[in-house]
């Protein structure tokens, strides 16, 4: 749409590269630890369509994998 300053796709595929393999790992672990339940609400927020609620279910899948990638890139580099 012309005039429009936000731009939501990502034509190069270059962020969709980077996000999915967090996003692979954070469900694999919400499906063993938690019954999927948060992958569920992530695929329901996508599904009605609701961005924003689809992107925050998709960060809180990621947090316990980017939290365990910091906690490594400490150990490794903190000291």
């Amino acid at each position: 749409m012309r005039g429009n300053t936000v731009n939501l796709t990502d034509p190069s595929g270059r962020f969709a590269g980077l996000i999915l393999p967090f996003l692979g790992l954070g469900t694999l672990n919400d499906v063993t630890s938690n019954g999927g339940r948060n992958t569920g609400k992530f695929l329901q927020d996508l599904c009605e369509g609701d961005v924003l609620g689809g992107l925050g279910s998709a960060f809180e899948l990621m947090l316990p994998t980017l939290e365990a990638l910091g906690k490594v890139a400490i150990a490794l580099w903190g000291n």
